[in-house]
Formats: C-alpha cells, structure tokens, sequence
C-alpha cells in the first residue's frame, strides 16, 4: 500500500479559489500505516525465509491530504485519501513461500499442500485511493461529515483455502484497475472510473478534563468501479481423475481466467479513531478489522513526545497557535509503523 503523493498535491491546482473568503483556511496531511507482524516492503522480493509463523497478521493505510474551510458551524474542502486493510493468516503466507514466491510457480506446484503446515489458507486486501469532496456540519458535541468520491485505484483481493486429506484446494479473487500485484503486470487501459460515497462521525467534549474523542470513518462507504479488471484463480492438488474412457487423466493444478472492462461494488472497511489527554499525558489510536495502534504520549510546552507499544516506535512532535507536526523515528517502507501529520492554518 503506496502513497501517491504527487496526486496530493493537484489539489493546491484544482480546488476552487472562493475557499479562501471564509474563516479559516486548513491545509493538513495525516498519513498513518501500521502493521502487527509484517514489514510494509516484505512483497517486494523473494523471502529467503518465512518472514512470520503467527497464525494472523493484519496491516492498516488510513492516510489522507486535505484543504479546507472551516467556520463555527461548518467545514467544507477537498481531500485524497489512500486507505486500506489487509489480513492474512499463516497458511497464506506459507504458500506464497513454498511458491517462491511467484504466481507462476504456484499455478505449477501441485505438490504444495505437503509442505505447507496450516490447514486453512486465507487472505484479503481492500486498498483503494480516492478524492473526495466533502462536508462537515459541526454540533456541540459531534460533527458529521458526507464525502463524495471519486476512484482512483482499487486492489480487492480474497483468497479462500484449505490444506486437509492430502489435498490443496484454494481460490483466488481479484479486482484492480492498474497494476496486477499477483503477476507483476499491468492489463487495464486505464478508462475505469469509481463513484461513491461515504459518512464520518466524531464525538468529542472538550470541556471534559480527559477531553475524550472518537471518530467512526467510512460509515456505509462505498464506491462503484466500473471498466476494471477481474482476475480469479482456483487450485486443485487432485489432478488426476478417471475419465468418461475409463483412463487416468490429468488436469493442470492452477487453472484461471481473466475478465476485462467489469462493474465492481466495493465495501470500503470501516475505521475509528479515539483519543484522550489529561494534563498533557494521553493517547492515540486507530482501529480497523482487528488491526490497532496506539500513540501514547506527552506534551511539554510546543513539544509531543509519543510511543508506539505495539511496534516500539517514537513518535516527536512539535506545535505553535498555527501549525502542528507530528513525524515518526522510522520513514523507511521496511518498518511497520509510518506517521506523518501536519495542519497549517491560515486565519
């Protein structure tokens, strides 16, 4: 899960200028990945060994550039965003490893099953970018925001399997728009389009000495994609069978098919935030499909000091009346956690 950061910055272009006769003007960039087990880069080459033996490994994106007005009652801009989520247990991995990792092997290696030690293989990854408009009318205690999107990039995967009696059986699901991830190949010609929508809340209470926060992300999300490209994939261990002639036959291990210029409905995977703070100690977090981290720190004067306890990272922090900036000790993909923010305001 990249950043295209380049696409970000087209906004500073595009985004009309009759924003800047209101309030306050915002621009604010939050880039948050994690990831419980694996390395971000760890599917960028062949694994020399198993890079984890745990039964789930779950990763998160929820990342995002915006401008944007904001008044008393309202906030109103434009915003990219780079979201996702990916989860896959130990027998995925295991498989990927036995295939050396290439999908070319694994279509010829009938014989996987025998080294690979999980009986159930699963895996899926909802990634997608978009840009958005959107809305936000602010209450006392809760802001409620409508996004229209637009699809950039989708990666859909879902592999479903299982590894018992000496048999292999595994399929294969995958919707993208540019880059096939399993072959390394590109077959779109880039005419797709996605169209959706989604709802944020946020409560807070800012009067509450633990000023308590909580935001629900993507709330019955969607984008329709059109014109994509659809690949799926089943695997059979059993190759051999008896036919209508009474021989032995065989049939190939791996067996697919591609389908080009299809609709797709994506489900976009729901996320929340919560963060408290109480005499300048507190934390925050972010949740999705079972992945979570923790930010827990302390202020001192204009200066944030924060720990990851999940992946033992630092997290340095700095603040004045119009901006804030917050970086993480590790920028490098081979790390499992990633945080940038920053918010300039312009009164």
């Amino acid at each position: 899960m990249t950043i295209q950061l380049a696409h970000f910055i087209k906004i500073f272009f595009f985004f009309p200028l009759f924003l800047f006769s209101y309030n306050e003007i915002h621009i604010k960039g939050d880039i948050n990945l994690y990831s419980d087990k694996l390395y971000f880069d760890i599917f960028d080459d062949k694994w020399q060994k198993i890079p984890s033996n745990e039964p789930m490994n779950r990763a998160i994106d929820y990342s995002s550039i915006s401008i944007y007005t904001t008044s008393k009652n309202y906030s109103f801009g434009y915003k990219y965003n780079s979201q996702g989520i990916v989860k896959i247990n130990k027998g995925f991995i295991e498989t990927w490893y036995y295939a050396a990792s290439d999908f070319n092997t694994l279509t010829k290696t009938y014989d996987i099953g025998y080294y690979i030690t999980e009986p159930k293989i699963y895996g899926i990854l909802n990634y997608y970018q978009d840009d958005s408009i959107f809305y936000t009318k602010k209450y006392k205690y809760f802001n409620i925001t409508f996004n229209l999107l637009r699809g950039k990039q989708l990666q859909y995967m879902k592999v479903n399997g299982t590894n018992r009696e000496n048999r292999f059986l595994a399929t294969l699901k995958y919707f993208y728009t540019d880059k096939n991830l399993v072959t390394h190949s590109y077959e779109d010609d880039n005419y797709y389009s996605g169209l959706g929508s989604s709802f944020d809340i946020e409560f807070f209470d800012k009067d509450n000495k633990l000023k308590p926060f909580i935001g629900i992300y993507n709330i019955l999300g969607f984008i329709k994609w059109r014109s994509i490209t659809y690949l799926e994939y089943h695997f059979d261990s059993k190759t051999k069978y008896i036919g209508d002639d009474g021989y032995y036959h065989y049939k190939p291990f791996g067996v697919g098919k591609y389908k080009k210029d299809v609709n797709f409905y994506q489900k976009l995977p729901l996320f929340i935030k919560y963060s408290f703070e109480y005499k300048n100690i507190g934390d925050n977090g972010l949740f999705s499909n079972g992945a979570r981290f923790d930010e827990l720190f302390f202020k001192y004067h204009k200066y944030k000091i924060g720990f990851i306890p999940q992946t033992k990272n630092i997290v340095l922090g700095v603040f004045q009346k119009n901006w804030r900036i917050d970086i993480s000790n590790n920028l490098s993909t081979h790390s499992k956690f990633l945080k940038l923010y920053f918010d300039v305001k312009f009164d």
